[in-house]
């Protein structure tokens, strides 16, 4: 072979190896490209999953802090009644998207003043509240002039309440509206519900502190709305029973 053949190899071997390196080098490209976007795609995903994720939380905890907000106010029911009527009438009215009751509010002086506190499921994910003062002389609720609605978050949740009555035997009774003018309930149930498939996510139970009435617990000889006044004769039903003279 001639000098000039053994040049021309020697080029052609040259110019097959750097070929095949620009061929590795575009193949390792790709594939690092194609590692990149997959990595991107993950990342994307994380994040979509971390911001659903935080999302619900702040939407279970907007839930949590509306229930406690509803809570404290059922906390402090009173036990008011509209005047002029031979049986007590409270002023609560119980639904299962709407509760209505009067709560005893401070005011600078140191005494304090019925306001009547309303609360409204409104769809999934809100609720409203509204209040106004209980006027002197009001016979029902429907006296009563609420401020504008304020909204309060309630998560991706629905609203309901639910009532429980405690009965004679010992037991209780849950029900979704309370029909008892004469009565309160034992205590109130604010529920959250699945939206879609009315699946119960969280409740809370609020006693109503105020439903005992220290003369219940003895009415023939003290005051007690809830009970009739004691048969003619008897001590009066606000007056204790009379002492017993000591004797020397």
């Amino acid at each position: 072979m001639t000098r000039l053949g053994r040049s021309r190899d020697a080029r052609s071997q040259v110019g097959g190896e750097a070929g095949y390196l620009l061929v590795e080098a575009l193949a390792t490209l790709t594939l690092a490209a194609l590692v990149l976007a997959g990595l991107l795609a993950l990342g994307g995903g994380l994040s979509r999953v971390a911001d659903r994720i935080a999302g619900r939380v702040e939407a279970n905890e907007a839930g949590r802090l509306a229930v406690a907000a509803m809570a404290r106010d059922i906390a402090q029911l009173s036990r008011r009644r509209f005047p002029g009527a031979q049986e007590p009438r409270f002023a609560f009215y119980g639904q299962t998207d709407r509760l209505v009751f009067v709560v005893e509010a401070p005011q600078q002086d140191g005494l304090a003043r019925p306001v009547v506190v309303a609360y409204q499921a409104d769809g999934p994910g809100a609720a409203l509240r509204a209040e106004g003062e209980l006027p002197v002389g009001a016979q029902s609720l429907d006296d009563v002039a609420l401020s504008r609605p304020h909204r309060m978050p309630f998560g991706n949740a629905e609203l309901r309440f639910a009532f429980v009555e405690r009965l004679k035997s010992g037991g209780e009774l849950i029900t979704d509206a309370w029909s008892r003018s004469d009565l309160l309930p034992a205590a109130i149930r604010i529920d959250r519900l699945d939206p879609a498939s009315k699946r119960l996510v969280a409740s809370r139970r609020v006693a109503i502190v105020s439903e005992t009435e220290p003369g219940c617990a003895a009415p023939e000889f003290a005051f007690c709305s809830t009970k009739k006044k004691p048969a003619p004769g008897g001590p009066p039903s606000d007056q204790p029973p009379p002492q017993q003279q000591e004797r020397d």
